[in-house]
């Protein structure tokens, strides 16, 4: 299993379904920790989607879709086919 790789960086990574999350006190700690997650990733050659780090909004309580997502979401057309 992929997230086997980063059983280290579990005291700051959570992995949710196909998602991780970096938890982190700033923005300097952030980056820090994110060059480990993609050099990491390197070595062992995952591939990331960067989309998938973008449009959350995290606090100590909870993380959600920002709001410019959520509104982009509710005023999709829903597809016509199958």
């Amino acid at each position: 299993m992929v997230m086997a790789l980063f059983e280290d960086f579990s005291e700051w990574m959570v992995h949710l379904f196909d998602n991780v999350l970096v938890l982190c006190k700033s923005f300097t700690d952030g980056l820090q920790k994110l060059r480990k997650l993609i050099q990491r990733c390197r070595e062992w050659f995952v591939v990331l989607k960067i989309a998938k780090f973008l449009g959350y909004k995290v606090t100590s309580e909870k993380y959600e879709l920002a709001e410019d997502r959520k509104t982009t979401i509710k005023e999709a057309e829903m597809p016509k086919t199958r």
